[in-house]
């Protein structure tokens, strides 16, 4: 069984079938199903491995890959962004006001804004999009295997 897997992967590292994706293709791919997945697949370098390899139920909606995707990818990050945002907030807060007990006399439009709006809007942000500076390459079947050509497939 273990020669038979060897010989398959190596037909198709052989034949050039082995993909890889940056993650912003594979959550492009799943944020607007079907729009381009064999003009993504075209692009792709063919490579001998992959840092993350990717299996997924067919009959799971997209929109819920997207989200365990970013969740995998980005929450980490989208936390550390968004405290640092909030702690950044909060020291030039107290700077521009002249101190701590000054800041109480600041705009609550103004203490809204930067304490909770800013974070919320970094940490969103980060969360959707913190993948587009990831360099790992991903292998995800729905993008790195020609779904046009059958033969592939299996």
């Amino acid at each position: 069984m273990q020669s038979l897997c060897m010989k398959r992967a190596s037909l198709v590292q052989d034949q050039g079938l082995f993909k890889a994706a940056k993650a912003w293709q594979v959550l492009s791919t799943l944020a607007w199903p079907r729009s381009f997945d064999l003009e993504v697949y075209s692009t792709l370098p063919t490579v001998g491995m992959v840092d993350i390899f990717i299996s997924h139920s067919w009959s799971c909606p997209s929109w819920m890959k997207f989200l365990a995707m970013c969740q995998y990818l980005n929450l980490d990050f989208a936390i550390k962004a968004s405290g640092l945002t909030c702690s950044l907030a909060i020291t030039l807060l107290v700077f521009r006001a002249g101190g701590l007990s000054a800041v109480s006399q600041a705009s609550q439009g103004w203490l809204y804004g930067s304490v909770v709006c800013g974070p919320i809007a970094v940490f969103l942000g980060t969360y959707f999009l913190g993948h587009t500076w990831r360099h790992e390459s991903f292998w995800f079947d729905r993008v790195c295997v020609n779904q046009a050509e059958l033969g592939e497939k299996v």
